[in-house]
């Protein structure tokens, strides 16, 4: 129990630093972004939202929220995101960070054995709903977050 509290710390820590390392990226940068990337993650975030209410069986038409006005209020929070997936891009393209075929395959058997599912039908379904390219993409910001802590100076308040 202890190992598994520590590890669990440790990802949280590690999750804190690269937020507040790409958050410091942001804030330092000055471009626009483009109103499609920004409307798209206001998109998102709405469905998101959505989904979130009905997993937890709540009917999100429902519940009185007006999700126009809603998804407006994410506008912000959405050019923010949107500068960092812009700021991470660069920074994977000049450094070169990819994602090989055999992490990606790694990383489908992974997620096949936590969820105690075959990992070929697994993998078909990843393929069929476009999940895998979402992965490739995500391990990749993983990386490019990482080389990012390593070369960050980070200095304590």
């Amino acid at each position: 129990i202890r190992k598994r509290l520590l590890a669990q710390d440790e990802r949280k820590a590690d999750r804190e630093l690269k937020g507040a390392l790409v958050e410091e990226l942001v804030k330092r940068s000055s471009f626009e972004v483009p109103d499609a990337l920004v409307e798209s993650h206001m998109s998102a975030r709405t469905e998101n939202a959505a989904r979130g209410l009905a997993l937890q069986g709540i009917d999100p038409t429902k519940i009185g929220v007006n999700w126009r006005e809603y998804r407006e209020t994410q506008r912000e929070e959405a050019v923010q995101a949107a500068k960092a997936d812009i700021l991470l891009d660069e920074v994977a393209r000049r450094e070169g960070i990819s994602v090989l075929e055999s992490e990606v395959e790694t990383e489908v058997t992974r997620l096949a054995e936590r969820t105690k599912q075959p990992r070929d039908k697994l993998r078909a379904r990843m393929e069929k709903e476009g999940d895998l390219g979402s992965l490739r993409a995500r391990m990749r910001e993983e990386k490019t977050l990482d080389l990012l802590k390593a070369n960050a100076r980070i200095e304590l308040a």
